[in-house]
């Protein structure tokens, strides 16, 4: 019986420390943030490439919902990628050499987040939301011969060539410890990045990304 009413009162303890820790969770909040990305270049599910890389950005969470931990982010990232591999032709076994492909993009995730709040200290926030990218550099080279995807003429006519601006979504968990944030996410696009010539396969890109960031009050004057 005792023991019950310790465990009783612990409970009861941890509830009200949540409680009081939940209301501090309702401020908005700006974060600067760096990812590591794994990310994979498939055709139905069939990785291509696999490029990997990093991004840089900036998140804005703004408190939708009076006295409860839930925001909309908005923010922008600036991102890189790159792969290297050996290159061979399955029909020509002379044909070898190495392939190279690059991708630079700004994106623009827009998220519904829930933050819960373990103490003062410590919080969880998960959140989904879609995502608007817009790639200004595609390139694959192949053997030293560049192929720029968002070029027609490279990719063989206006419907091949890939796409400047994509839609996406995403989903993702993180973790604050004071104003230190750990996270992560997953991101697949919706709309190709390209379409291959004459196999017609169309190609999208599906990413990883680990995140380290600073939350603080970075715009406020």
């Amino acid at each position: 019986m005792k023991i019950f009413k310790y465990l009783l009162a612990a409970a009861l303890a941890f509830t009200a420390t949540a409680a009081s820790a939940q209301m501090h969770e309702t401020d908005d909040y700006t974060r600067l943030q760096a990812s590591f990305t794994i990310g994979s270049l498939s055709n139905s599910g069939v990785p291509s490439i696999d490029p990997n890389g990093f991004s840089l950005g900036v998140i804005q969470g703004i408190n939708v919902v009076e006295h409860l931990p839930v925001f909309v982010e908005i923010g922008a990232t600036l991102n890189w990628m790159h792969s290297a591999a050996d290159y061979y032709n399955l029909i020509d076994p002379k044909d070898r050499g190495d392939r190279k492909y690059t991708n630079m993009n700004i994106a623009i995730p827009v998220n519904g987040v829930y933050k819960f709040a373990i103490n003062d200290i410590v919080s969880i926030n998960a959140h989904a939301g879609l995502n608007l990218k817009v790639n200004f550099f595609a390139n694959e080279k192949v053997n030293g011969e560049k192929i720029n995807y968002l070029k027609k003429d490279d990719m063989g006519g206006r419907d091949n060539r890939g796409n400047v601006f994509q839609l996406g979504g995403q989903v993702g968990l993180g973790v604050n410890i004071k104003q230190i944030y750990i996270g992560y996410q997953y991101q697949t696009d919706f709309m190709k990045l390209v379409k291959w010539p004459v196999s017609g396969e169309k190609y999208f890109l599906h990413n990883n990304y680990i995140t380290v960031g600073f939350t603080g009050d970075f715009f406020e004057f």
